[in-house]
C-alpha cells in the first residue's frame, strides 16, 4: 500500500473523530447499533449468500452484532468507563495516566462472523464473505453518525491481512482466525512496529457428559454446539466425553439426533432450514481430508466442520486429564446436576469459559 492511499485511512484519526467526547462517542456507536437494526434484512442478506448461510443463524449475528454495540458496556457503554488513575502526590509530585487513542487499528475478521476509545478502524472482511462487513462499514459514514472515514473495509485474501498487519502506521491488529494465521500476525507486528495485537483463535472444545445430567438438555446442546453455522465456529464442542456408566446409551441417542439435525439441511431461503452447507469447495475438501487422518484429527486439530469425536471416560481425574491435553482454551461444556461438581471442574479446565448445562454462542442481553 503506498503512503499517498494510506494518508486517506490516517487522515480520520486526526480530524474530528479524535475530539470527540466519551459521551459523544457513545452516542455515535449507539446510534450505530440501531442503524444497523434498521438495515438488519439487507446485512442477514449480505452475509449469508456469499456461504448459504441459513437466514437464521444470519439473522441472530446481525442482532448480536447490534446488541454489542449498543448494550452492556461493550462498545457504547463503555466510551465514558475507560478513566485514567492517578496517584498519591506524597513525594511532592502528582502522577497521572491518561489514555489516549492509538490512531489506526485493523480488525481481520473470519469468514464464519475499538472504536469506543477514539481509534478508527479498518475492517479486513474475508475474501469469501467480504459484502456484509463492507455494508456495515458504510453506514457509519453514509448516516453521518461519525466523520468520514473513522469505520472503513479493505476486503481481501491473506495477502491483505498481511498488508495490514505488517503495515508501519497501523497501531494495532485485532485478529479471529486459526492458530497458525494468528501466529502469522503475531510475527508481523513484531517486526514491523511492535504494533498490540488482540488474538482470538481456533478451538477444539471439551464438554463433559456426567452420569447424573439431564438427558434431554445434554442432546438439545451437544447437538447444536456441532451443528449450528455446520460446525464453522470456534466454540464448536467438537470433543464429547462421556462417563462409561451412561456411554452406550447416549451414543444410540446422539447418533440418532444428529441424523434428525441433518434433515434440516437445505437452502438459506427455506423456512425449514437450520443446517447449511460448509463455506466453499475448498473447505468441503478440507474437511473431509481429516478422514483419513481421523484418530489425530478429531482429537488434537480444529476441523472447522460437522465433525465431532466422542470418547469415554472413568470419573473427574481421568475427563480432566483428556480435556486439558490440547493446545486450545478457548470454551469447554460441563453437564451434570450437581453444582459442586460443575464447579469444581470448571476451576481445573484450561479454559477461558465453562459453560454449565449449556455450551456454544452466548448472546448480549439487551435487558
Amino acid at each position: 500500500m503506498s503512503m499517498q492511499p494510506w494518508r486517506q485511512h490516517w487522515r480520520p484519526f486526526n480530524g474530528p473523530w479524535k475530539k470527540f467526547t466519551a459521551a459523544q462517542r457513545g452516542q455515535a456507536l449507539h446510534k450505530l447499533g440501531d442503524l444497523t437494526l434498521e438495515y438488519k434484512d439487507e446485512l442477514v442478506w449480505l452475509d449469508a449468500t456469499p456461504i448459504g448461510k441459513p437466514l437464521p443463524f444470519a439473522h441472530m449475528e446481525v442482532e448480536m452484532a447490534a446488541n454489542t454495540l449498543k448494550f452492556n458496556s461493550d462498545y457504547a457503554g463503555w466510551a465514558d468507563k475507560y478513566a485514567g488513575e492517578s496517584f498519591p502526590g506524597n513525594d511532592g509530585f502528582i502522577k497521572i495516566v491518561r489514555h489516549e487513542p492509538l490512531g489506526v487499528t485493523v480488525g481481520i475478521n473470519p469468514w464464519n462472523g475499538p472504536l469506543a476509545t477514539g481509534n478508527v478502524m479498518i475492517l479486513k472482511p474475508s475474501e469469501k464473505t467480504p459484502f456484509g462487513s463492507s455494508r456495515f462499514a458504510a453506514l457509519a459514514t453514509q448516516s453521518g453518525i461519525a466523520p468520514p472515514g473513522v469505520t472503513q473495509s479493505l476486503p481481501g485474501a491473506g495477502a491483505t491481512g498481511a498488508l495490514l498487519s505488517s503495515h508501519m502506521k497501523v497501531r494495532k491488529v485485532r485478529f479471529t482466525g486459526s492458530v497458525p494465521t494468528g501466529r502469522r500476525v503475531q510475527q508481523d507486528a513484531a517486526t514491523s512496529n511492535l504494533k498490540r495485537v488482540t488474538l482470538e483463535l481456533g478451538g477444539k472444545s471439551p464438554a463433559a457428559i456426567f452420569e447424573d445430567c439431564n438427558f434431554e438438555v445434554v442432546l438439545f446442546w451437544s447437538v447444536l454446539a456441532i451443528a449450528q453455522n455446520t460446525g464453522q465456529a470456534c466454540f464448536a464442542a467438537s470433543r464429547l466425553f462421556v462417563q462409561e456408566s451412561i456411554a452406550e446409551k447416549f451414543i444410540g441417542v446422539f447418533i440418532r439426533a444428529m441424523a434428525e439435525a441433518a434433515k434440516t439441511i437445505g437452502h438459506l431461503t427455506d423456512p425449514a432450514t437450520q443446517l447449511g452447507p460448509l463455506a466453499d469447495k475448498a473447505q468441503l475438501t478440507r474437511v473431509a481430508s481429516f478422514e483419513k487422518d481421523a484418530d489425530d484429527a478429531q482429537v488434537y486439530r480444529e476441523i472447522f466442520g460437522p465433525v465431532v469425536r466422542v470418547r469415554t471416560f472413568k470419573d473427574e481425574a481421568n475427563f480432566l486429564k483428556l480435556a486439558n491435553d490440547t493446545e486450545f482454551g478457548l470454551m469447554a461444556d460441563v453437564f451434570t446436576q450437581d453444582i459442586n461438581r460443575a464447579l469444581r471442574i470448571s476451576s481445573e479446565l484450561d479454559s477461558g469459559v465453562v459453560d454449565i448445562n449449556c455450551c456454544g454462542l452466548l448472546a448480549v442481553d439487551p435487558g
